[in-house]
């Protein structure tokens, strides 16, 4: 009974040390005016923005994650700049998480940390010169914003409010950001953002969410200069045409090098062994044609590509595999005939021929004449990089491949913008610098993607 007394009594005294204490740590920082706040970075998001970059770990970011990735690379400088100064042993509510967001071009960095480290931060800039001169201020809504002249000519502003670094060099994002604190609804209240949310990976080192009609999300994971990607499309916010395509069964045929120009900039690999995708609009209506359906092995590729060095013009040419070479096309088809010496009146009507047990649709005569060159050349994809990096890592069950590089523009986007994100296959001199490559399987109803992106080094 004794014992029992003593041990209530430790208990006691030990909890009311805990709460003594901790009493203590309060009033010191009330005493120093450092208020604690559990701040959702994500509801401080503005709902109109295009693509979110989440970092939960942002100190374990690999030091070669590209900022080139990015479609404002100054977010990742900033952001690394933020980490850099963050003391560890601060204790604040919630995670040391990052966000950024970017609308078009501009970015907006989110980050969560104590008001005596900003201070810090901003006395590092202004002692290395990478801030120039006193910062203007201004009030927004009664929160305070510095703006600062850099040492790269620009405008960088930000804000702390309720234990939130909000930073950007376009005050208009900044503006609506802080809009946020008081809006009624934010990307929390988003169907498809939750759901996309749920499926990132909580040990990516990135994930990116992005906004077509819906949020989709993908994680990213840097290793030895390669970036790896995968990600899941959700049924419910994803096309019923998209998803019917990738949710058909695959065939058992890989991607034919020889079948394709060694100059090919960007190629769409549809593996199916059904031709029900022939009634989808993103084809031609050549596809349409019940004599082409019923001798055709399913997979239909493709290729947009320039003439051998020129990167002026791109074409685009079609390619269904058929069972049969002599097969014969209804004269009633909406295509002209290609023949190497015909005599087509008008150069941009769609034209076709049979080839090495395919059928062969270019947009034009000059894209069809100078596909079937390179091949009767034997100037194939099989002597491009963007081809063994598929061949490197390709996965014989995927339904659709998607390889885009970045030497050139992939002008004709409809096949991939529910896919991924504009920037990463827009004309820009970010997207210069690399090669993507994507592939889609099926796993228990739902559609995964897994790709790798690489830096164009040649």
């Amino acid at each position: 009974m004794q014992t029992k007394t003593i041990i209530r009594i430790i208990f006691i005294a030990i909890l009311l040390i805990a709460i003594t204490c901790g009493g203590i740590y309060a009033f010191f920082k009330l005493k120093t005016n450092e208020t604690l706040y559990h701040t959702d970075l994500f509801s401080l998001v503005p709902t109109d923005s295009e693509i979110l970059m989440y970092i939960k770990n942002p100190e374990e970011l690999p030091a070669d994650f590209s900022d080139d990735l990015f479609p404002e690379q100054s977010c990742l400088e900033i952001s690394r700049s933020l980490c850099k100064i963050y003391d560890n042993d601060i204790n604040i509510s919630g995670n040391n998480e990052l966000i950024l967001s970017f609308q078009g071009d501009e970015g907006i960095v989110f980050y969560r940390m104590p008001g005596d480290q900003v201070k810090k931060w901003e006395k590092h800039h202004l002692q290395t010169t990478q801030f120039l001169f006193a910062p203007q201020k201004k009030t927004y809504k009664n929160i305070p914003i510095s703006i600062y002249l850099t040492s790269n000519d620009r405008f960088f502003c930000f804000a702390h409010h309720q234990g939130a670094f909000i930073g950007s060099y376009s005050i208009h994002l900044l503006y609506k950001a802080l809009d946020m604190y008081d809006a009624r609804e934010n990307l929390r209240d988003n169907p498809s953002f939750v759901a996309s949310l749920k499926t990132s990976g909580m040990n990516a080192q990135v994930s990116c969410f992005f906004k077509n009609k819906e949020w989709s999300s993908f994680d990213m994971l840097s290793d030895d200069g390669i970036l790896w990607i995968s990600g899941c499309l959700l049924p419910e916010y994803t096309s019923p045409e998209l998803y019917h395509i990738l949710n058909m069964p695959y065939g058992k045929e890989p991607l034919d090098p020889e079948n394709i120009p060694a100059t090919a900039s960007a190629v769409v690999y549809l593996n199916a062994d059904t031709c029900d995708f022939y009634n989808q609009s993103q084809f031609p209506l050549l596809l349409q044609d019940s004599i082409v359906s019923e001798n055709a092995y399913g997979d239909v590729t493709v290729v947009y590509f320039s003439e051998q060095d020129s990167v002026c013009h791109h074409y685009k040419v079609t390619s269904v595999s058929i069972k049969d070479e002599n097969l014969m096309l209804p004269s009633s088809t909406h295509l002209s005939k290609y023949q190497e010496n015909d005599h087509i009146q008008k150069d941009s009507v769609e034209v076709y021929t049979i080839y090495n047990q395919n059928i062969l649709v270019g947009d034009s005569k000059k894209a069809l004449h100078a596909y079937v060159q390179a091949l009767k050349s034997e100037d194939t994809f099989l002597k491009s990089h963007l081809y063994q990096l598929y061949n490197k890592h390709k996965n014989e069950d995927a339904i659709l491949s998607i390889l885009l590089d970045g030497a050139t523009a992939f002008s004709d986007n409809r096949l991939c913008n529910e896919i991924i994100p504009d920037y990463f296959i827009r004309k820009s001199e970010k997207s210069n610098k690399y090669q993507l490559f994507l592939q889609f399987n099926r796993e228990e109803g739902l559609v995964y993607y897994m790709g790798t992106v690489r830096e164009i080094t040649n």
